[in-house]
């Protein structure tokens, strides 16, 4: 199945997915972050997957289409910035829930593994971002 792509232009973003209702296509998410970050290590590409899959999951859960995605270059101080906007008004809120509760925990992660994070709305809906620490890429 296809997603429109938006072609990469290196000084804004390294990937941008503008994502159809459904299932989230989290493999094809994962195979593109680790297709347009060739010189960074494993470990640092599979944090950057998770933050990105929970974002989308939360916008795919809780949001409402169009979601789309969006992957930047690392910054020169070495922050690469990931961004899910959606159009819904639900705001993500950070839960602590309990041992038994079987989800709720995705913007835990998302701060566990961030740099920082944070929400930003604007007329076409809410953007959750997330910054991850990382070598500036070719700089």
């Amino acid at each position: 199945m296809g997603y429109p792509v938006t072609p990469v232009n290196p000084e804004q973003y390294l990937v941008r997915l503008d994502l159809p209702p459904g299932p989230p296509p989290l493999s094809l998410l994962r195979d593109r972050i680790a297709a347009s970050l060739p010189q960074q290590h494993a470990e640092l590409i599979a944090d950057i997957q998770l933050v990105a899959t929970e974002l989308i999951t939360n916008a795919f859960l809780h949001g409402q289409p169009p979601v789309r995605f969006v992957l930047h270059d690392p910054t020169r101080d070495g922050l690469l910035r990931i961004e899910v906007t959606d159009r819904g008004p639900a705001m993500p809120e950070l839960r602590h829930p309990d041992l038994r509760t079987p989800n709720g925990r995705g913007l835990l992660l998302v701060e566990a593994y961030s740099v920082k994070w944070g929400i930003a709305t604007g007329p076409d809906g809410k953007t959750v971002w997330a910054e991850l620490a990382v070598s500036a890429r070719g700089r």
